[in-house]
């Protein structure tokens, strides 16, 4: 004996079923009350910073001078200057003289700075047990809602006929 489906006889079946699927889906922890009894652990995370920072370095001037004796006449030869150099050559009183004048400088250096900071975070815990009733119970309310989704389908489909 066949019997078909109906939306007469669906409703009782669409009452129990919306009864059972509030009380499965209220069985549902809520987030303040899994936050209370799964706490998050604080964990302490380094971060590295790297920044690239000039390093200005001050660089003396200095002088050099250097004779050497030779029979010549008086004379300038070469005269050269720069902005961080002046070299003079001459021949003076029967001496080659050489004269290097180092100007004072300041050379910038790219130097790598790196800061540590320290990042405070939440971690969840891992759940390590979950009990069979609170297993069981989420199964069914899987099942149960997936049920009701395939019973509202099959009405709606019935309705459009």
């Amino acid at each position: 004996m066949k019997t078909k489906f109906s939306v007469k006889n669906s409703g009782f079946f669409g009452v129990i079923c919306l009864l059972l699927s509030s009380l499965l889906l209220s069985n549902c922890a809520t987030e303040n009350r899994c936050a209370k009894k799964f706490p998050q652990v604080a964990g302490y995370d380094s971060v590295y910073v790297e920044k690239i920072k000039e390093v200005p370095i001050y660089v003396p001037g200095d002088t050099i001078n250097i004779e050497i004796p030779a029979e010549c006449d008086d004379q300038e030869l070469f005269v050269m200057e720069n902005e961080q150099l002046r070299y003079e050559l001459s021949i003076e009183k029967g001496k080659i003289k050489t004269k290097y004048i180092i100007k004072p400088d300041t050379i910038k250096i790219l130097v790598p700075e790196i800061h540590e900071k320290i990042v405070i975070e939440k971690k969840p815990v891992e759940i390590k047990y979950v009990p069979k009733f609170t297993s069981l119970m989420s199964k069914l309310g899987i099942i149960l809602a997936l049920g009701l989704v395939l019973l509202f389908g099959l009405k709606i489909a019935k309705f459009l006929k």
